[in-house]
């Protein structure tokens, strides 16, 4: 379980890939991330993801749009 491995590792985040869906949200203390995958999405409704990081949010983003469909604030 990610949430479990971070912990473990007292992260306060957790970053992954190769599913090809996207995650952006906080659990118990630790923000979890996928960016998803911006040429193959798998998660519906399939948006071309990346996540980006400013000095104070981290924002899920679809890349073709530009629609931002997650934000929350970085640790």
């Amino acid at each position: 379980d990610k949430l479990k491995l971070a912990q473990e590792h007292q992260a306060l985040y957790f970053i992954s890939g190769h599913t090809h869906e996207w995650r952006l949200e906080k659990q118990q203390g630790v923000i979890l991330i996928n960016p998803g995958s911006p040429t193959l999405p798998k998660k519906k409704p399939k948006h071309d993801t990346v996540v980006l990081l400013d000095d104070t949010t981290l924002h899920l983003v679809d890349i073709h749009s530009k629609d931002i469909l997650a934000t929350i604030p970085a640790l």
